[in-house]
């Protein structure tokens, strides 16, 4: 049974899941832009990677935030599969010391999803730049500083068009 399934799994876990599963995405996105020189992910891709990022942004019903993970998990699995990269692990952003500074890049690239949908207008730069922040949020080996500044141009991107 895939983890989002546990049936013991609440609220502020499925959060937690909900970004894990965004930062899985996104790293499973930025592989296959790095295998594949020109590819960048369909706008299908970055709808489901924004709307999940939509929804860890608000206070949302355990049942919305069970179901973004299931659309995230199945388009990482698929961009994996389609593009021959591993799918990118699902981590929590917050784990492990040293990662307090990385809430500062998660709030960026959920205010920058936000924008990006709220303009209405899909900037593929913005999405990409969306994309590898998630990636380096995930990377516990990052450094704090360069991926809240990747977030921060990805904030800066998606208000490009308000």
């Amino acid at each position: 049974m895939p983890h989002y399934e546990n049936p013991e799994l609440k609220g502020e876990n499925f959060e937690s899941l909900l970004m894990a599963e965004l930062v899985g995405l996104g790293t499973t996105m930025c592989a296959a832009m790095d295998a594949n020189p020109g590819f960048v992910p369909c706008s299908h891709a970055f709808g489901v990677l924004l709307e999940g990022l939509e929804a860890a942004a608000v206070p949302a019903p355990t049942e919305t935030l069970r179901e973004q993970a299931d659309k995230i998990h199945a388009r990482s699995e698929h961009i994996a599969e389609h593009r021959g990269v591993p799918r990118g692990a699902v981590t929590c952003p917050y784990a492990g010391p040293g990662r307090e500074p990385i809430a500062d890049a998660v709030s960026s690239v959920k205010m920058a999803a936000c924008a990006i949908e709220d303009s209405g207008c899909e900037n593929e730069e913005a999405c990409v730049a969306v994309a590898r922040a998630l990636a380096g949020i995930g990377d516990p080996h990052s450094d704090a500083a360069a991926v809240a500044e990747q977030a921060a141009e990805a904030l800066r991107l998606a208000h490009q068009f308000d």
